[in-house]
């Protein structure tokens, strides 16, 4: 940290604050109060109501797509659009009387923490569960969650590990005093303030050491950040105060384009803005992109050469002097715009203690004929290609899905595609549960490679 921690007061205007989350913006921050969600200037501290008649929430999670979304611990989550104030239940029943929320990096998932020995639900942004998560008996109250795993504080003084792939669990940091919110950092750290004896915890991601940041945070409940500051709620006064030199002091870029999960030409250009930076470099995963050429506040980034066919996590890191910013990612897919892929579900039936998953793969040519091309998706929860299939598949396997990718090839050019004669491909795979995960195929790709 570069300088001594410092708390402002932002507002002390707020009726009994809870959770809170920031908006990509940086501006602006929805507050958790008494059965509503409160409107924060933060740079004036001016509130405003921004929906009414929400229970008792305690946690919220914005989608960047003009919602929140928050839970009633004694009642339904709901789904608030900020535009009107309106309000709408959200997800199954199943999933009611919940305490902790979170959005996923991708924004495509909300993750709903029961306040009851869990379990943690995963959702669709239409609310549709994707999928359940099993934790031990306790009591649960928030969760944090970044591309690979969920964060979620148990009884209080203890903070799990879910690993959102498998669905395993682990104890990552105790012997906290008491614990109601957590925030990640981006930088492979979580904080936490500690109600109770008022320290304000960084813990490290990687191997669960708990360092003390600072003091003086008794009472305080819901943390959040904008990516420079953090926020944090005092509940019995009122207050949102802002807690500065915590994070790097340098504002991370914002992306413009490619739009998040947007399918996108092999020559995408990526484009964004940086409100005060020398420069900003990005990576596409572990491959480091290099610097974008900036101009005054905006940058831009051509690719070298064209990005491979499928799925990219790039993330844009701002750098002033010695400082760097937290990092800023988008997901797009990178589509071959002469084939598309249509998909169906045939069925699935039990077969020796596994269930076999039956899919028709159809791959129109738009244009062009296409002799050699490959299709790929990915294998999800330990689901593989059913080894009966694979010995009767006339085309070639690259991969399985044990490794947790599908990719199937041809490179006999008697199996061509023409324009108005598609060619489809009937898949199984072998799953090692029932489950709604696997009723489609996910991050399913197709391009020719002559």
């Amino acid at each position: 940290m570069p300088n001594t921690v410092d708390t402002t007061l932002v507002t002390e205007k707020l009726n009994g604050p809870t959770g809170l989350a920031v908006d990509a913006s940086g501006d602006t921050a929805y507050v958790c109060t008494s059965g509503s969600l409160t409107k924060v200037t933060l740079a004036t501290g001016a509130t405003a109501t921004a929906a009414t008649g929400l229970g008792d929430p305690h946690t919220v999670a914005l989608d960047g797509q003009g919602h929140a979304y928050t839970p009633d611990i004694g009642g339904r989550t709901r789904k608030v659009d900020l535009s009107t104030g309106k309000s709408e239940t959200f997800g199954p029943q199943e999933v009611c009387n919940a305490f902790g929320i979170a959005m996923s990096p991708a924004k495509d998932s909300v993750y709903v923490l029961h306040s009851s020995d869990g379990p943690l639900f995963q959702l669709d942004t239409t609310g549709k569960l994707v999928k359940k998560f099993d934790l031990p008996s306790g009591r649960y109250h928030s969760v944090a969650v970044d591309h690979t795993n969920a964060y979620v504080v148990c009884d209080w003084q203890e903070i799990l590990r879910v690993n959102l792939g498998t669905g395993g669990h682990t104890p990552l940091a105790d012997g906290f005093g008491s614990l109601y919110d957590l925030a990640l950092d981006g930088h492979d750290s979580l904080y936490a303030p500690d109600y109770d004896n008022g320290i304000l915890w960084k813990v490290n991601l990687a191997n669960g050491q708990k360092e003390q940041v600072t003091t003086g945070f008794q009472g305080c409940h819901g943390m959040g950040s904008d990516g420079k500051n953090a926020y944090v709620t005092r509940h019995s006064q009122g207050k949102l105060l802002r807690v500065s030199n915590l994070l790097s002091p340098v504002r991370p870029p914002t992306i413009t384009a490619p739009k998040e999960n947007e399918q996108v030409h092999a020559d995408q250009v990526i484009k964004g803005t940086v409100p005060d930076a020398d420069k900003v470099t990005l990576t596409d995963g572990a491959t480091d992109l290099g610097a974008a050429e900036l101009k005054g506040t905006d940058w831009m980034l051509s690719p070298k050469t064209a990005w491979a066919f499928g799925k990219h996590e790039v993330s844009a890191v701002a750098h002033k002097a010695t400082e760097q910013s937290l990092p800023t990612a988008v997901h797009f897919t990178v589509a071959d715009h002469n084939l598309k892929t249509e998909q169906k579900l045939n069925g699935h039936w039990q077969q020796n203690g596994k269930y076999i998953y039956s899919y028709d793969l159809t791959i129109h040519a738009e244009k062009d004929r296409v002799y050699e091309w490959t299709v790929s998706f990915d294998a999800r929860r330990g689901a593989v290609l059913d080894p009966a299939w694979i010995k009767e598949f006339w085309a070639k396997v690259d991969k399985d899905g044990s490794d947790g990718r599908v990719v199937l090839s041809n490179i006999d050019e008697k199996h061509t595609i023409d324009p108005n004669t598609p060619l489809t491909i009937r898949v199984r795979m072998l799953c090692p549960t029932e489950d709604a995960i696997y009723n489609q195929l996910d991050n399913l790709v197709t391009h020719q490679t002559k």
